[in-house]
């Protein structure tokens, strides 16, 4: 009869005048009010649909109170046990006065309340607890009381529920297993096809290492439909007057298919976070935090004892200070000469520079040693890699420095080294743990299928919420669709490649925190199944064609509207529907000018088939050539002469230092006045002038010039209005092309994106004017091996 019923009960809110006790019965998560604020049972840890005789219900309490004095907090029970553990002295004035109790606080005591058989027989519990501020000034304030009522009975026997795509289950949350919190999942499919996840279980409060925390695993023999009981991999331990506290936090694994050995590597902690860890690899160095990793060869049911491999992969001992395994999951790579290495990432802290730093640990004898690679780029964090369809293994990892977008690096030896950061902003990010995997990891070397990639995260700059699966055609370089599997609360996510192709096991941290795993496929992303291409090719200044390929991975005939963006100031045309047949290509050829002040380099297109509400992106680079008697040009050495508001440490010259990622900012604190001119004189040898740069800040928007006017003349007095228009609210390098002589430039501001309450800003990353290079410094066209003017190319056909 119970079977369906709500743990706890609809709310019925009562609230009485001050200085009258104020009882009102309240579902879990709801408020109880008061003339002095609020109070709620946040959560039962062990919550279930009905309760049996015995069972103990682990609570926790939130305060939110707003009075006009400190107080102090007496909470009272007749029902529950140890109600005490939620005084509070000293309860600040005001809206400061708010805190946790209970389960969920960062120092647990306990506060409980046991079925009885006299609950059982009546069908229900109820329990309240009494909540009287009194303040300093020895007013006594109205009590709230806060009664819950669940139901008891004969308990219900639990089924895991059909396995539906896109459904999640919870495997852990608050409470569960004997451990207040649950957090850091790592999945991944153990060799006979059994799903294995595993998670940090920590007592006493959800924080980091340095806490006895404990890796816990549950394994699925079924595909993910249920899950057996949990199982401690590495235990965590309290301490004794004998033995000191240590811990395992923050589980990754890597499964060697060759050998069907499943490692799990994760840290091992005594009295230091990853923060205050010091240098040092001595396995019983207190002040260290360390790496260890254990292995299974029984697909998961049973685990060796840690080994420690901290100074295995410490390569400088006095500067790498600190070191944690990215939790989720590591790869091995199946292309070229190193196929067969296992790959796992890892977070270091540096002395010098003080920073955090990525690096690759790896082993190519099937973990019988490891190693680690070079350290790569700074304000790293939690990072991950992905062997892309020519073997060239991409790092993606969160930023410890910023918000907005995602690191990317990328190693053409296995991950031993790295080449350049770069920041990607399409995949928006707020700081966060993510997961980036191949669709088809068994995929031939250069397919189209190898170059199919999935990412997961929480897809918002501000907060951890809006939990997205994307996935990629083109090996990373640009995100097609996506779909949201978590629009609220979570935060770590990890994905992994299921058995049947083009399905995924996806587990992340949801809202509790808990642990849920859910389904997902190709079919459940629904995505346009259209790559984007093109082979090498070249442009110049004045009309192109440029060549794209449309590859349909689909086994029916598409017609798709086609449509190109290139750089700021080029024209692109439009382009009639294609249509290109079942597992087939079809070619495009896409009217390009380009502008007369253009230098020989690299341009990039940015494409997007649709069908329908289907699309999917890419992106072609052309090299840029010059044909002979045209002239390159040349950055002029100009003199800012209006003066500008700022921001401190954001002056005007930082829109002269050859630095797109410091800025000219407007004062963050007041409104800009607009229009605003900024005015830049040019040398005397500045000749023909070519075209005005401007640089939007990389991310985000505030202070990006929309509306614009350009003038030009030989003094501040005599100038002529040259082009006006507004530019698109992105990064993108903008340029107004500009022709004859002049002593001046100005870059007149009419209006900016990104105003905030009623404030206007205003902001550039770099400014700068471009002059004609003289006829006698014009250097010899070099067109040799398809590379103008010595600049890269990459797809297309030549111009």
């Amino acid at each position: 009869m119970w079977k369906g019923w709500l743990a706890v009960l609809a709310a019925l809110a009562m609230v009485l005048p001050t200085g009258v006790a104020q009882a009102q019965e309240v579902a879990v998560g709801e408020w109880a009010t008061g003339s002095w604020g609020q109070v709620r049972l946040t959560g039962i840890a062990n919550q279930n649909e009905v309760y049996a005789e015995g069972d103990v219900l682990r609570l926790a309490y939130r305060v939110e109170a707003n009075l006009p004095e400190i107080t102090n907090m007496r909470v009272t029970s007749d029902e529950v046990v140890n109600a005490a553990a939620c005084n509070w002295r000293n309860l600040p004035a005001g809206t400061a006065g708010r805190y946790n109790c209970g389960y969920t606080a960062s120092s647990v005591q306990e506060i409980t309340y046991t079925i009885t058989a006299e609950d059982v027989a009546a069908g229900e519990a109820t329990f309240s607890t009494h909540w009287s501020p009194l303040g300093v000034s020895g007013t006594e304030y109205p009590t709230i009381t806060v009664t819950t009522r669940v139901a008891a009975g004969e308990p219900v026997p639990f089924e895991w529920p059909e396995l539906v795509e896109g459904e999640p289950r919870k495997l852990a949350g608050p409470g569960d297993f004997g451990f207040t919190c649950h957090r850091i999942p790592a999945l991944t499919e153990a060799p006979n096809g059994w799903l294995l996840a595993s998670w940090d279980g920590r007592p006493g409060s959800c924080q980091d290492a340095p806490q006895a925390n404990s890796i816990i695993q549950r394994i699925s023999t079924d595909g993910g439909k249920s899950w057996g009981d949990p199982t401690t991999i590495a235990a965590g331990f309290r301490g004794d007057a004998t033995t000191g506290r240590f811990g395992y936090s923050d589980p990754s694994y890597v499964v060697d298919r060759e050998t069907g050995t499943i490692f799990n590597f994760f840290v091992k902690s005594y009295d230091v976070s990853f923060q205050a860890s010091q240098p040092g690899v001595d396995p019983d160095q207190r002040n260290v935090l360390h790496a260890v990793v254990v292995h299974s060869t029984d697909n998961g049911l049973t685990w060796s004892e840690p080994r420690n491999i901290t100074a295995d992969i410490t390569a400088d001992v006095a500067n790498w200070r600190s070191r944690f395994a990215a939790s989720g999951e590591g790869i091995q790579l199946r292309y070229g000469e190193h196929a067969g290495r296992l790959l796992q990432q890892y977070t270091i802290a540096t002395v010098e520079p003080a920073t955090y730093r990525a690096v690759s640990v790896y082993s190519d004898d099937h973990g019988a040693t490891w190693q680690v690679g070079e350290p790569v780029g700074t304000g790293m964090d939690e990072n991950k890699v992905v062997e892309l369809s020519d073997g060239t293994v991409m790092l993606n990892s969160r930023r410890s420095d910023a918000v907005g977008g995602r690191k990317v690096a990328l190693s053409t030896d296995g991950g031993h080294t790295y080449g350049e950061v770069t920041i990607d902003h399409t995949l928006v990010d707020p700081r966060n743990n993510a997961s980036i995997i191949r669709a088809y990891p068994e995929a031939a070397q250069g397919s189209d299928e190898a170059a199919m990639l999935l990412f997961s995260n929480a897809n918002s700059s501000s907060s951890r919420t809006n939990g997205t699966v994307r996935l990629s055609l083109d090996d990373g370089a640009t995100w097609s669709a996506s779909k949201v599997f978590a629009p609220g609360d979570m935060a770590y996510s990890t994905l992994t490649p299921l058995s049947e192709p083009g399905t995924y096991g996806l587990l992340y941290e949801g809202q509790g925190p808990s642990i849920q795993y859910m389904q997902v496929s190709l079919d459940w992303l629904d995505y346009l199944p259209v790559k984007i291409s093109g082979e090498e090719q070249r442009v110049h200044r004045g009309k192109n064609d440029v060549e794209f390929t449309l590859t349909n991975l689909s086994a029916e005939e598409r017609t798709v509207d086609f449509a190109v963006t290139g750089p700021a100031g080029w024209t692109v045309g439009e382009v009639a529907p294609v249509t290109i047949p079942a597992d087939g290509t079809a070619t495009v050829e896409v009217p390009v000018t380009v502008p007369e002040s253009t230098d020989p380099g690299v341009a990039t297109f940015r494409a997007t088939a649709s069908q329908g509400e289907l699309t999917s992106t890419g992106q072609l680079e052309v090299g840029i050539m010059l044909l002979p008697g045209q002239h390159p040009t040349r950055a002029l050495d100009v003199e800012l002469v209006s003066e500008l508001p700022y921001q401190p440490g954001e002056d005007p010259s930082k829109m002269f230092d050859g630095d797109v990622n410091t800025l000219w900012h407007s004062p963050w604190g007041s409104s800009v006045a607009l229009p605003l001119d900024i005015d830049l004189r040019l040398p005397a040898d500045a000749g023909e002038l070519a075209a005005l740069r401007y640089s939007p800040r990389p991310s985000g928007s505030n202070g990006r010039i929309a509306g614009y006017e350009v003038y030009t003349g030989d003094d501040l007095a005599s100038l002529e209005l040259v082009e006006q228009g507004q530019w698109a609210n992105t990064g993108d390098v903008q340029s107004v092309a500009l022709a004859g002589t002049a002593g001046y430039v100005r870059l007149r501001i009419l209006s900016t994106y990104g105003d905030q309450s009623n404030r206007v800003f205003a902001s550039a990353a770099e400014l700068g004017v471009q002059g004609l290079v003289p006829d006698d410094a014009v250097p010899t066209p070099n067109f040799a091996h398809g590379n103008p003017n010595g600049a890269p190319t990459k797809g297309g056909k030549n111009g």
